[in-house]
């Protein structure tokens, strides 16, 4: 209070520096014989930010021990903000992929990663990228639910066909620790009424 009749006054300014905050409307007019302190917090200028925009789950087919494609959408903003940025991806505590990309000021980057779960069910982790002056947006959480088997709709008519299929596709499962759960699709009516997430793959 500026007013007060206090035997000791002082006057504490907190601030960036910046113009726009010290000729404003907030301008007073203080008395000769009030101290005034001036504390700079910061240097002034903008900082450094680089955030993860967006994650995407690319692959459809979810398999352990099949490698799966996940693209993450890097931001920047500030100075020197088109610079390679590295990230990784850590599920259950381990470091499953990395890779690096360069941003640009105002765009959105994408940073494509390759990682390869180890077990099926829920695994939960995270996607961090370098540290910057901002980290509170550096990391964004994962959850992957990682069927135990892979349930597959085969349209054919013909037995003999349908056999044929299930061989291919079983040979193809040698190294997977996923296996394949084969329904077969006799007529044109049951293809049709199948519903959305019912079969991971449907072969016709």
């Amino acid at each position: 209070d500026l007013e007060a009749r206090h035997a000791s006054r002082e006057v504490v300014v907190l601030s960036d520096l910046q113009t726009s905050t010290l000729s404003d409307s907030t301008t007073v007019a203080v008395d000769r014989d009030i101290p005034v302190r001036l504390v700079a917090v910061g240097d002034g200028r903008p900082g450094l930010n680089q955030w993860i925009d967006d994650l995407t789950l690319e692959s459809r087919i979810l398999q352990a021990g099949r490698a799966l494609a996940v693209t993450g959408g890097l931001r920047a903003s500030g100075p020197q903000s088109s610079r390679t940025v590295a990230a990784a991806i850590t599920l259950d505590g381990v470091a499953v992929a990395r890779a690096s990309a360069r941003t640009a000021e105002g765009q959105n980057t994408p940073i494509r990663f390759s990682l390869t779960p180890k077990t099926a069910g829920w695994l939960h982790g995270t996607l961090e990228i370098d540290p910057d002056d901002y980290d509170r947006d550096n990391s964004r959480p994962i959850t992957l639910y990682i069927p135990a088997e892979t349930r597959v709709a085969v349209w054919a008519p013909d037995p003999a066909v349908f056999s044929l299929i299930s061989l291919m596709l079983e040979a193809t499962m040698d190294d997977s620790l996923a296996t394949l759960r084969l329904n077969r699709i006799e007529s044109v009516t049951d293809l049709q009424e199948i519903s959305r997430g019912q079969y991971e793959v449907t072969l016709v």
